[in-house]
């Protein structure tokens, strides 16, 4: 990983700083990293694309951290999407759902992840806290296993929407933005959250997340 490291300094000298911050920097930049790197599924490209990112938009962690990370955020999602559909292009389409085995969730409002847990997934408290864990930090190797082997579109619905909290329209429209042969509606997203949310359980079911995983 030293390589990877060196990369992400030199990228931290893009993002603007004035001041005593640069432990915001160096974390800004981290952030975005990982975010890239689970997009893609590739660590070379994602350095590549934060890089591109940060050229193309003005981030000052000094100023204001929450929003420099919002725009820096979007910035790396919008260019890791584009990265994915250049490499492959109809990697991003829409396809129909395979049909989870955990059912659909009928209400809009309902938490997913309760809700996939509920459908039968393992009815205990234990898979519910292993799902949230999963799903929020998905850094672990066991994770960045499991998503590098999903299909793109799907990993990429699944970062957007369970790790960036995106809504199913908003993940929608980021998706769509590759062509007109890629066209997302929030009901395609749901159904495809859900597919991975039910592989998911199905494989923390087999092998549960242990304190000692790390990145």
């Amino acid at each position: 990983m030293d390589h990877i490291s060196g990369a992400q300094g030199e990228v931290s000298q893009q993002v603007i700083a004035t001041g005593d911050c640069g432990h915001q920097v160096d974390q800004v930049v981290g952030e975005l990293y990982q975010l890239a790197a689970l997009l893609l599924g590739d660590q070379d490209a994602a350095v590549m694309v934060v890089e591109e990112s940060l050229a193309s938009v003005l981030v000052d962690p000094c100023a204001d951290e929450q929003q420099a990370m919002r725009e820096a955020r979007s910035s790396v999602v919008e260019h890791a999407l584009a990265r994915m559909e250049a490499d492959r292009p109809g990697v991003l389409r829409a396809t129909a759902s395979s049909g989870s085995v955990c059912g659909e969730w009928e209400a809009v409002e309902q938490d997913p992840i309760a809700a996939t847990v509920d459908a039968g997934a393992a009815q205990t408290d234990h898979m519910r806290v292993q799902m949230e864990q999963a799903v929020r930090k998905p850094q672990t190797r066991q994770m960045r296993k499991w998503l590098e082997a999903l299909a793109p579109a799907t990993r990429a619905v699944f970062v957007l929407r369970g790790l960036l909290r995106y809504d199913d329209k908003i993940a929608a429209d980021l998706l769509s933005r590759g062509g007109v042969s890629n066209m997302w509606t929030a009901r395609e997203v749901k159904r495809t959250y859900q597919d991975a949310l039910c592989a998911l359980s199905s494989l923390l079911m087999a092998q549960p997340l242990t304190a000692g995983q790390t990145a």
